[in-house]
């Protein structure tokens, strides 16, 4: 075999060696593609069934405003109401952030600051829910006892004991759900991008 031969040879194994390299990545990109998706798909789904729990709250809310008839239900109501309608605003732009996140199309960077945004939205969705939890029983014990028993805190003293204390147990353990359900699959994502090397 002369040189011109082992050059040509030579040529050849390097490019089928191009060509399975690309078609490994290729794969390797899939595959991150669908655990991505599959993560932030579960993220989705969370925030999509709170938006329907909160636009019905809030439509309920909104048909039956005009049956608070003292201030503190009043108070509540709007209290209620802004809270809903930042939590939709909200739960909104989470699904379209996560909805950028493209392995398939975008550059590894483009992907990294699509992600690294979701990561920002949902430490402050985080911020924002300690404190909305932390205000909703305020907001919510004169509403509900006035739109559900027609009475004002002030006629069932016993019955807002009663109301406090399940609401003060059960929001620390949902929180604490959320928290970790969203962290695990963010988690999940974080480690699907890492095991590839994408090029710009």
């Amino acid at each position: 075999m002369d040189l011109d031969e082992m050059k040509a040879v030579w040529s050849d194994l390097s490019d089928q060696l191009t060509k399975q390299k690309k078609m490994n990545q290729d794969i390797v990109i899939k595959m991150t593609q669908e655990k991505s998706n599959s993560r932030l798909g579960r993220i989705i789904l969370m925030e999509v069934v709170g938006l329907i729990v909160s636009v019905g709250m809030l439509v309920y809310l909104i048909m039956n405003f005009d049956q608070l008839d003292y201030w503190p239900s009043i108070a509540g109501g709007v209290g209620m109401l802004l809270i809903l309608g930042m939590g939709i605003m909200y739960g909104i732009r989470l699904i379209i952030q996560a909805r950028k996140i493209d392995v398939i199309t975008d550059s590894y960077a483009e992907v990294i600051l699509q992600f690294d945004k979701l990561r920002k939205m949902l430490r402050l969705y985080k911020k924002l829910s300690i404190w909305v939890a932390a205000i909703s029983p305020i907001v919510c014990i004169p509403l509900f006892f006035d739109l559900f028993s027609n009475k004002s805190v002030e006629d069932d003293l016993g019955g807002i004991a009663l109301s406090i204390l399940p609401m003060l147990l059960l929001i620390p353990l949902m929180l604490k759900f959320l928290f970790r359900y969203y962290s695990r699959n963010v988690s999940q994502v974080k480690k699907a991008l890492n095991d590839i090397d994408f090029k710009d």
